[in-house]
């Protein structure tokens, strides 16, 4: 056993590792609990089959319990910062992230309802994400047979604030009626097993909580603007945090979970006090490096970019920048992973560019915490296109993100788990000093 991530009367959550891989154990503590995993086997069991790509897929069941895949949790803001506007407008990765989103949380109410069964859980929590960017139920507390009508409409709901997009939730409701509203005790008892369960209290918004003690709050950041001369879009906001809803769309992208480091860092992980975080001295900020893959150097000036990079009027310029895709990528990705951490200040993104808009939203995010940890190992990468006339490249890169320590204004240290190999397609473009700029991050 790896990790405890929950316990209470009915069960527990166990982090375990099978053949090399760390894997959830849902074991029943009580008979009725028992009864209801069997069920929820079967249930799986048929979605899989289907498949259902939202269901989370069922390794093993037996012994009171189930053995299922490992996902990462996916956090939804809530209050007055998810009722802000969309201030930026989402490249066409994230756009294409929230669309299949969408279509596949509404296959799996859709498939859960047609067989009698409901998600069960409250709005903003409960969703996680693989590591090919897709989403899937992460919680099965809720899980139960027999919703009635205002249930499936709480199941709808629940998309609506996973994804958050509590404007259709707005619509449904003008649209219903009073007959949409949340149930109530008057509706009669729930079946046996299905009370709606909470998010946790951790999962509420990027950084956690929006009651934040800003007696332990550190220094505010002394970080200059992002290269492109102004503060991003995701400027900063009292208690540190950014606005939420681009932030889901990113973390579906896929994209920053392989060479950012991720975002979910923060909004994720076992947890530990003060006492066992790492020594400041280990941890990011302007002096600081951030591990293995993170860069130490903080540049002044014009940026001569990735080594591999030289201006367009050196003849041999595009053939001699990118002779060793993976070296060259391994560079970007250390300039970018130690970018967004705080650790340098050199942007390996296009200015202007919907990647450069990814890293100042995620380095905003980590502005207030100190960030400790493996930075993206680059495994392998292929050098699909390059274009010298139009000063274009693609580079399809396979990295690994080792684990992260983040170290939070309360004390609290969050633990990212380690993330084996996953492929991203890096679009990329000469920048005005013939520099290669990394311009959009899309999931392969």
């Amino acid at each position: 056993m790896l990790e405890v991530a929950h316990r209470d009367a009915d069960r527990e959550v166990l982090l375990v590792e099978r053949a090399g891989d760390v894997v959830v154990r849902v074991r029943a503590l009580s008979d009725r609990e028992s009864q209801r995993l069997h069920l929820v086997a079967g249930l799986l069991t048929e979605l899989n089959e289907i498949p259902v790509r939202a269901a989370p897929r069922l390794l093993d069941a037996g012994g009171g319990g189930l053995l299922l895949e490992r996902s990462v949790p996916l956090r939804s803001g809530s209050g007055r910062r998810r009722a802000e506007a969309h201030r930026a407008s989402p490249s066409s990765a994230e756009r294409r992230a929230l669309v299949t989103a969408r279509e596949d949380l509404d296959a799996l109410v859709d498939a859960l309802h047609g067989r009698g069964w409901g998600v069960g859980l409250a709005p903003g929590g409960g969703l996680g994400t693989r590591r090919d960017g897709s989403v899937v139920l992460a919680d099965l507390r809720g899980l139960a047979p027999g919703p009635a009508g205002r249930e499936r409409l709480a199941d709808q709901h629940w998309v609506d604030s996973v994804l958050e997009d509590q404007d259709r939730t707005l619509r449904r409701r003008i649209d219903q009626g009073p007959a949409a509203g949340p149930r109530s005790e008057a509706d009669g008892p729930r079946p046996a097993g299905s009370a709606r369960a909470d998010p946790e209290p951790l999962g509420r918004g990027i950084l956690g909580p929006e009651s934040i003690d800003h007696r332990h709050r550190a220094a505010p950041s002394a970080r200059p603007r992002s290269r492109n001369g102004e503060r991003s879009l995701a400027g900063r906001r009292r208690g540190g945090h950014p606005p939420v809803p681009r932030r889901l769309a990113l973390v579906l992208a896929g994209g920053l979970l392989v060479l950012a480091g991720g975002a979910t860092a923060l909004a994720m992980g076992s947890e530990h006090r003060a006492a066992e975080a790492p020594h400041p001295g280990t941890a990011t900020g302007a002096d600081h490096g951030t591990g293995p893959g993170a860069t130490r150097e903080t540049r002044s000036g014009t940026s001569a970019g990735p080594r591999g990079a030289v201006p367009r009027s050196d003849p041999a310029g595009v053939e001699a920048s990118i002779t060793d895709p993976r070296e060259f990528a391994q560079e970007l990705a250390t300039m970018r992973h130690g970018y967004v951490t705080g650790a340098g200040e050199e942007s390996a993104a296009l200015p202007g560019s919907p990647a450069a808009d990814q890293d100042d939203q995620v380095r905003d995010a980590y502005a207030d915490a100190q960030v400790a940890g493996e930075g993206p190992q680059v495994t392998g990468a292929v050098l699909e296109k390059i274009d010298d006339e139009e000063g274009t490249a693609r580079l399809r890169v396979s990295s690994e993100q080792g684990e992260l320590r983040v170290r939070m204004p309360d004390g609290v240290v969050r633990v990212r788990a380690a993330h084996p190999a996953a492929e991203i397609r890096l679009e990329l473009e000469r920048g005005d000093d013939g520099a290669w700029r990394v311009r959009e991050v899309d999931p392969v």
